[in-house]
């Protein structure tokens, strides 16, 4: 990712995941923030399927696998974000 850049990848538990696609389906093409912790992720917009089909191939492909990752400016964001996803509060 660059000298910068680094990508904290995760898996979700499954109802994690299952949490995550239905907030996600309902929150189609609008912008949201994502907290993990005290981690505040940038502002996205949530993907909006265009071919339905195509999207609940992935969505049962992708809920086997449950994996996922932020992109973050510097090693610090990302050992913050790293101690927020095991859920230490005091890194």
């Amino acid at each position: 990712m660059g000298h910068s850049r680094f990508a904290v990848f995760f898996t979700y538990t499954e109802s994690g995941a299952t949490n995550m696609l239905a907030f996600n389906e309902a929150q189609a093409g609008q912008r949201v923030q994502t907290r993990v912790g005290d981690y505040l992720c940038p502002v996205a917009i949530c993907y909006k399927p265009r071919d339905l089909a195509e999207y609940e191939r992935w969505k049962q492909g992708w809920l086997k696998r449950r994996t996922s990752k932020f992109i973050v400016d510097g090693e610090d964001e990302a050992q913050k974000l790293t101690a927020a996803l095991k859920g230490d509060r005091d890194k």
